[in-house]
């Protein structure tokens, strides 16, 4: 039995597809979140993202709001990012994809400042996906 109270965190608009793999979007012990990787697709329609890595980066990081918000954070408690680049649909340098993920990160970020890791992966869960964002939030 764990010493701290241990909380699944699913936002309602994932709970059909978390029940059906009996999986959590975010774990929340004590003060800490542990978010799943996100990705750029839409819960509702299971859908990814179109329009490429910038939109697909862009539904990354609101679905990784909508988990910290549902758990009671900000995304500006983010301590940790971790960034997957998927290997395919792009010739550029991995700096430059992860360039991207830096611009759209400002626009979510008001003041947290996460260390990070990024790496550049053959493939994410599904072929279409080029981006998969996973964090440990401080609430």
């Amino acid at each position: 039995m764990p010493s701290q109270k241990i909380e699944y965190i699913i936002p309602p608009a994932s709970k059909a597809f978390c029940d059906s793999i009996r999986y959590a979007e975010g774990v929340k012990v004590g003060n800490m979140l542990y978010v799943a990787g996100q990705v750029g697709w839409n819960p509702a329609t299971g859908k990814i993202v179109e329009g490429g890595l910038r939109e697909q980066v862009r539904g990354a990081f609101t679905n990784m709001k909508s988990v910290i918000e549902h758990a009671g954070g900000s995304i500006d408690g983010v301590v940790q990012l971790m960034s997957f680049l998927a290997d395919k649909g792009s010739d550029r340098p991995l700096m430059e994809d992860f360039n991207i993920v830096v611009e759209v990160q400002k626009e979510f970020f008001t003041t947290g400042r996460p260390c990070g890791t990024v790496a550049r992966v053959k493939q994410l869960a599904l072929p279409d996906l080029l981006v998969e964002l996973q964090a440990i939030v401080a609430l």
